[in-house]
């Protein structure tokens, strides 16, 4: 085979690999029951970060799930406040969906935090692309710990919270930056496609 079609070939099948890890924020947000000296509605919103290289496929009776533990890091806002989660042995976070469409975010030592049912719109969802946003009325949460213990900057609450309503779940890919190692298939990848073209002349 030429050293032009080589590269040609080389161009074709290298070109998709840009973008092909990235960047992907989650967020779910709702209006949450707080119980602090008395029952109070609040605005809630949780942004989860991680990579789409980080996502894994894993069993786990009775459905499998798409999970994502590595280089997670996240913010918290109850009430246009930002919070941290106030213990010094949550162990690392996770985030999943199973396949069945309930998706959820928990700490190693605390277990989920926040589990969604009632998303069948999630059902399949591989946790890496874009989706959503997902909700209205019809997608609930569950909490699943009662006592949330967040630090603020000036001030630490201890809440206990019931439910979390109207609540929607979002994913948002970023594909600005490529890869390093795809800037050199690129450049190959024009390479053999510019000598292609000069055969060709």
């Amino acid at each position: 085979m030429k050293l032009t079609h080589c590269l040609s070939a080389i161009a074709l099948a290298c070109l998709p690999v840009l973008g092909s890890a990235a960047p992907i924020t989650y967020t779910f947000s709702g209006t949450a029951t707080f119980t602090e000296g008395g029952n109070a509605d609040l605005g809630i919103v949780l942004t989860v970060t991680g990579n789409t290289d980080d996502v894994s496929l894993e069993p786990f009776s009775p459905n499998d799930y798409w999970y994502i533990q590595d280089n997670l890091s996240y913010s918290l806002t109850v009430d246009g406040d930002a919070y941290t989660f106030n213990s010094a042995a949550t162990g690392y976070l996770y985030l999943f969906n199973f396949t069945n469409g309930v998706v959820g975010f928990g700490f190693e030592n605390v277990l989920d935090w926040l589990l969604l049912d009632n998303a069948a719109e999630l059902a399949g969802y591989n946790m890496q692309q874009d989706k959503g946003p997902v909700g209205g009325s019809l997608l609930d949460a569950d909490p699943q710990q009662g006592l949330l213990e967040l630090q603020g900057a000036t001030n630490t609450r201890s809440l206990s919270y019931d439910t979390l309503r109207n609540v929607t779940f979002s994913a948002a890919l970023d594909n600005a930056v490529p890869e390093p190692g795809s800037f050199a298939l690129a450049g190959l990848a024009l390479a053999g496609l510019a000598l292609t073209r000069r055969r060709k002349a």
